[in-house]
């Protein structure tokens, strides 16, 4: 938004005639478009009254222009989340690479812990340097993992988000907000069952049932992927047609995939431990086969 406003405020003091203002969707465009019109109407009221309103002065016209009282502070709830310890990258988004990282191995699990020094939207710390990943065209933040109190803070944000996002009067944008909370629930739930899982093998607190257990909540968590997909498909064609969706649905059978051979390693482990075999607790039979999360540049 400040970006929006510094811009288009330079372009006025400098004569422009006009504005171009382009969500790039990039990496296939897995995101709701939803939320994309407050910056589409952000943009019209800076170009068109040729002078930048403050964001409270906006926000009262965007509520009355939408019929919607809760948006803005739907909005600032779902944004908060990428002030949290780790979170915040240029031009990508942490949560989506959590949501099809790899379940057991993904950096958001066993990436580097977030300094203490690391503030959003400024510099890396002196200490942390950035990486140059095999897509990139330039240094990016490094991929940090997302501890236990940042997944639980992301949780108590949602928490507070849904009610809201009930309340919301369009059911198409309704239908999206939903959407974008049921995938940050998955995400949340999806990290912090990889992490317990390595944890107890590295531990060795696993037996049988509890093994047993896990296998059940990786289906569960494979149907709930399953259904966001369903969703996101649903969604994309009430606004598109086909164009670039086949991106999007390969993060997805990424994901799913790398979920289900999850839950067949850990049904092998289970079965080891029924013959009175050892397991795997070192995880070093875990193959991930080089996959790793949607591309970070």
């Amino acid at each position: 938004m400040k970006n929006i406003l510094t811009l288009v405020g330079q372009g006025i003091e400098s004569g422009a005639q006009g504005m171009l203002l382009c969500d790039w969707a990039d990496h296939g465009g897995y995101a709701m478009p939803a939320p994309s019109e407050y910056s589409y109407a952000l943009g019209a009221a800076a170009s068109w009254s040729k002078q930048v309103p403050s964001l409270s002065e906006f926000e009262k016209a965007f509520m009355i222009l939408m019929e919607e009282t809760h948006l803005p502070q739907i909005h600032s709830l779902l944004s908060s989340i990428y002030s949290l310890p780790g979170l915040w990258s240029k031009n990508r988004s942490q949560c989506v690479i959590a949501l099809f990282d790899e379940p057991l191995m993904g950096r958001t699990i066993t990436g580097p812990v977030p300094p203490a020094d690391l503030v959003p939207l400024q510099d890396l710390p002196p200490k942390v340097s950035g990486v140059l990943d095999e897509e990139s065209h330039h240094l990016m933040r490094p991929v940090f993992q997302l501890e236990e109190s940042t997944i639980r803070s992301i949780g108590e944000i949602i928490e507070k988000v849904e009610p809201l996002v009930r309340s919301l009067v369009d059911e198409t944008r309704r239908r999206q907000y939903q959407w974008i909370t049921e995938a940050f629930r998955t995400m949340v739930e999806k990290v912090r069952l990889g992490r317990k899982i390595r944890g107890r093998f590295l531990d060795h607190e696993i037996d049988t049932d509890w093994l047993l257990d896990v296998e059940g909540e990786l289906r569960l968590l494979s149907q709930r992927f399953t259904l966001l997909q369903i969703n996101f498909i649903h969604v994309w064609y009430s606004y598109a047609t086909t164009s670039e969706i086949d991106i999007t649905l390969t993060y997805f059978a990424h994901g799913l995939e790398r979920l289900d051979y999850l839950r067949r390693w850990v049904a092998k482990q289970r079965i080891a431990m029924q013959e009175h075999r050892e397991p795997d607790y070192a995880l070093a039979t875990y193959e991930t086969a080089g996959y790793r999360s949607l591309p970070t540049y």
